[in-house]
Order: structure tokens, then sequence, then C-alpha cells
């Protein structure tokens, strides 16, 4: 299995490509192009070691 994040307007292009370099297929005979396509959300904490400005460490974002 192969896991790929990438932007939401990149995703067709991204799961073509790698269908047609030959990812998702299950059985020569019977399937190809097989993938499975999730949207994911992404939380954080800031850490003081990130070299950000201190008044954001410690904060927890979302994206």
């Amino acid at each position: 299995m192969i896991v790929v994040y990438v932007p939401i307007e990149h995703t067709e292009a991204v799961r073509l490509a790698m269908c047609e370099a030959g990812a998702g297929t299950v059985d020569d005979r019977y399937y190809d192009q097989v993938t499975y396509v999730s949207p994911v959300g992404c939380r954080y904490r800031v850490l003081d070691k990130t070299g950000g400005t201190t008044e954001s460490a410690g904060q927890e974002y979302e994206s």
C-alpha cells in the first residue's frame, strides 16, 4: 500500500499518474486503477524548538 498526501486540487492528477505507472493493479486480469481517496485534516501543536515566535509555542492549530 502506498499512502500519499496532496492538496485536493492535485488529487486526480496524482492518482492518474500513479495508475499509469502501474499502481492500483489488483489482479492483472480483473482490476486496475484501484484507489482510495479520503479527505484528511491536520492538527498540530507548535513547540518551542520550531524557531517560530514564542507566542505561538504550545498553541494548537487545525488545517
